[in-house]
């Protein structure tokens, strides 16, 4: 190779690869603010609406009934928000996991992430019928949004996790993939009660939002590590 090759390869390295990850960092702060933004506007919105509701419980009674009444409307607003932004937010997961999970379990992970958001924005659009009244077609499809949006999320935190167990760098995120998949599962099915699909038990609210934290805190704890990457890259 001539030097006049050299030095060609060398401008073009210099001229062509700074720009290149400058548009990278700007997608990988975009998705990573969604990723903590998400969960956070979610969990402040089921906290404002519930202080604004008279006689509503947040121990006993389900985030979802704070769709019904004048203001349930805020509610349904929120969940349709906050399940499209998850949408977007594992299009950017997509990306970053994907040079660690492979091309199967990366798009595996994502149609199973992208129909869960789908499921937020279900149970946003099909308001939860009314305690003591008889099933009706959209108290079904709010149901189905709920297990769509955390049974699927379960199984990708199982693909991801598995998948991320042998890269020593993701090894930990990986175990606690697995952990939070897991433990959404059991708060899923093991300890609650139903109601035809509504949570009866007498702390049933509380547990409910706990199980959401829960499972909501790894986009965080993923958008947190997306922010660490950036500053890596510098």
């Amino acid at each position: 190779m001539s030097q006049n090759d050299i030095n060609y390869n060398t401008t073009k390295e210099a001229t062509f690869t700074p720009p290149t990850w400058e548009r990278q960092k700007f997608l990988v702060l975009f998705f990573a603010l969604i990723n903590i933004a998400t969960p956070l506007l979610f969990v402040i919105a089921f906290i404002v609406n519930g202080l604004l509701r008279p006689g509503y419980s947040p121990i006993r009674q389900p985030i979802s009934d704070l769709e019904l009444g004048p203001l349930g409307w805020t509610q349904n607003l929120t969940f349709v928000i906050c399940g499209l932004f998850f949408i977007i937010a594992n299009v950017g997961i997509y990306q970053t996991l994907y040079p660690m999970l492979g091309k199967i379990r990366s798009q595996i992970s994502l149609v199973l992430m992208i129909l869960s958001g789908c499921g937020l924005v279900l149970g946003g659009i099909f308001t939860e019928g009314v305690s003591g009244h008889p099933v009706l077609w959209h108290d079904f499809l709010h149901i189905l949004g709920f297990h769509l949006l955390f049974d699927l999320l379960s199984i990708a935190l199982f693909v991801i996790g598995s998948g991320l167990l042998k890269e020593v760098r993701w090894r930990s995120f990986g175990w606690y993939s697995l952990a939070t998949g897991l433990l959404t599962v059991l708060q899923i099915f093991g300890p609650y009660f139903y109601n035809h699909g509504r949570w009866t038990a007498p702390i049933g609210g509380l547990l409910q939002r706990s199980m959401e934290i829960e499972a909501f805190l790894w986009y965080v704890v993923l958008g947190v590590m997306q922010l660490k990457r950036i500053r890596r890259n510098r």
